[in-house]
């Protein structure tokens, strides 16, 4: 349609009205004509606009978003936005935190039926403190893959359920879930990764398990699993971390599984296992504090495998992992260790070296009176390879900082043996600087490490970053001494960095008490006393003087007496231990 503008003639007033109102018709006819039918094209190209961006968000089959709600529910999870698209990769679907213990994720592939359609294949919710069940909802994810609720507060059971999914990866670490491993999970033939440690479960491991063709890790650290080893674990040719430590499996380790050709960790430290030994391939081997008959076999501690206190306590033949070394025939009257540094001396006292590099599966023994033992490694970090000594990056102002320089740690179980030592009452001081956290405002300092040395003893609280002693007092009665440290599972495990857990201490003093009842100056607290369950504990290995005596008797009569003994022996007298014994970590004790 054309405007056209006829203009009156003549000058009068009138007429100048007239021309005016014409105009503004005349411009009004222009804007109905030109902008009215831009604008329409306009609001066509935005309702098209809004209506693809509403078929976007809901990619996601409308079963799926009901089934996370439901899941959300059972779990106790709250901060799932359903208004936002949970394929979308935002807030409060994907939640990066600096504190890496923590993960909030759903992750989704959408390539199906040319990229219109989204599936959930992994959830993610980490160091979140959800409250609820596991949920069974989960199997209306037909896509899943990867379920991680990794320290939680979740209780119940495991439900067999989910053995309808083709699962890849299952990882339920420190939680409260009790009841068996599932006999169906055999079904998951998938399953790559099964992580159920640091739980109450109960029963024995399912034959159903060796079903798993694919299985990588199968790691079941401290689930209080009974019965005995089972055969087909050894057939799983895939298998590179193996983890059963800390339960309370029974009789030998099956001749098949000499056959895992590429595993490279194998944990069955604290249990009850029995018998010979297999004929371990080149890896690391961790089989301490269990009841082995062992004889005379060496421990090939350069080979990775560590037998450290794993003979049966009615083994007289003890474990030859020192027989280089020989006790004086004057008993040593105490020792100190700078705990992953080099030698010290403060104040006439020396602090020997114990910068010796140590693997997954350790044992190591100082030219004079004491050893160590480590286990564990971190599966969870970022590092290429892991370390087990840890220096500080920061000034430090305390006495003698020169102890605190360095730390030993270690991801499960860190041990240091005391041998050759006269009978007496000794004070024990452990020296304890927190140097993988930071104090201040910033994330770092959100870390709690958490070993026990008394009942949920935090390390950054007692001794911060500035360093402390705790002190006992320990009654050595057969020459021999153990210091043990454990990881009860608590704390984080990813502040600063991922792996940052398990025991870590600075120095070791071990010193005649003053008299009976006394103990160094420093946080003075006596087991013996309180009757706390210690775990970096002071073992007192003790016998009754009636057995003392008898082992005197019968040690003149062999003619033995006054002779040198080994550390080998001594050490023996571990397996011996009764009376009132505070052992930490047993096979019996449920981690």
């Amino acid at each position: 349609m054309q405007a056209t503008l006829e203009l009156p003639t003549g000058n009068s007033s009138r007429n100048t009205v007239n021309n005016a109102k014409h105009m503004r018709k005349f411009v009004k006819q222009i804007m109905m004509n030109i902008f009215l039918p831009r604008l329409l094209l306009l609001h066509s190209l935005l309702v098209v606009c809004f209506a693809t961006f509403a078929f976007g968000a809901t990619r996601l089959p409308q079963d799926e978003v009901q089934a996370l709600a439901d899941i959300a529910k059972t779990l106790g999870k709250t901060g799932w936005d359903f208004s936002v698209d949970p394929c979308s990769g935002q807030l409060p679907w994907t939640n990066i935190s600096k504190v890496e213990g923590f993960k909030s994720a759903v992750t989704c592939n959408c390539s199906f039926d040319d990229s219109t359609v989204c599936h959930v294949t992994s959830i993610i919710l980490k160091t979140q403190d959800l409250p609820g069940t596991l949920p069974r909802e989960m199997v209306r994810l037909k896509y899943l893959q990867e379920i991680d609720l990794t320290r939680n507060y979740l209780n119940g059971t495991i439900p067999p359920e989910w053995s309808s999914l083709q699962l890849v990866n299952i990882s339920l670490i420190g939680n409260r879930l009790t009841g068996p491993i599932p006999v169906e999970f055999g079904n998951i033939i998938t399953l790559k990764s099964l992580d159920l440690s640091s739980n109450s479960l109960s029963g024995v491991l399912p034959e159903e398990l060796g079903n798993f063709p694919n299985l990588e890790r199968m790691m079941l650290r401290s689930c209080n699993i009974i019965g005995e080893l089972p055969s087909y674990l050894g057939q799983m040719t895939k298998l590179k971390a193996l983890d059963l430590s800390y339960n309370k499996l029974t009789g030998e380790i099956p001749s098949s599984y000499a056959s895992l050709a590429k595993v490279e960790y194998i944990f069955l430290t604290g249990n009850l296992l029995t018998g010979p030994l297999p004929a371990w391939p080149k890896v690391n081997v961790d089989l301490s504090f269990n009841n082995f008959t062992i004889g005379n076999t060496s421990c090939l501690l350069n080979g990775g495998l560590n037998l450290f206190d794993s003979s049966s306590k009615g083994n007289s033949s003890g474990v030859s992992c020192s027989t280089a070394a020989k006790c004086p025939k004057t008993w040593y009257s105490s020792f100190h260790i700078n705990c992953g540094g080099k030698e010290v001396t403060i104040e006439n006292t020396t602090y020997e070296d114990d910068t010796f590099s140590v693997g997954p599966s350790s044992f190591y023994q100082s030219r004079t009176n004491w050893a160590l033992s480590s286990t564990g490694y971190f599966p969870d970090d970022n590092r290429a390879t892991d370390n087990f000594i840890w220096t500080n990056e920061t000034r430090l102002y305390m006495a003698n900082p020169q102890l605190y320089m360095n730390a030993r740690l270690s991801p499960i179980s860190l041990t240091y043996f005391g041998f050759c030592l006269q009978n007496r009452k000794y004070t024990v001081s452990l020296h304890f600087a927190e140097l993988m956290f930071r104090s201040g405002n910033t994330y770092k300092s959100l870390g709690r490490r958490d070993i026990q040395v008394l009942p949920d003893f935090n390390i950054m609280d007692y001794a911060s970053v500035f360093g402390n002693v705790v002190s006992f007092t320990a009654d050595v009665t057969n020459h021999t001494l153990k210091i043990r440290l454990y990881w009860a599972g608590k704390g984080t495990t990813g502040i600063p960095v991922r792996g940052v857990y398990g025991p870590l201490i600075s120095a070791i003093s071990v010193e005649p008490a003053v008299d009976n009842s006394s103990t160094k100056t420093g946080s003075s607290i006596s087991p013996g006393v309180n009757g706390v369950s210690v775990g970096a504990v002071v073992g007192i290995v003790a016998g009754g003087i009636f057995i003392i005596l008898v082992i005197l008797c019968i040690l003149w009569r062999r003619g033995s007496l006054g002779q040198q003994k080994t550390l080998e022996d001594e050490a023996r007298t571990i397996s011996y231990a009764s009376g009132h014994d505070l052992y930490p970590i047993s096979p019996d004790s449920n981690y």
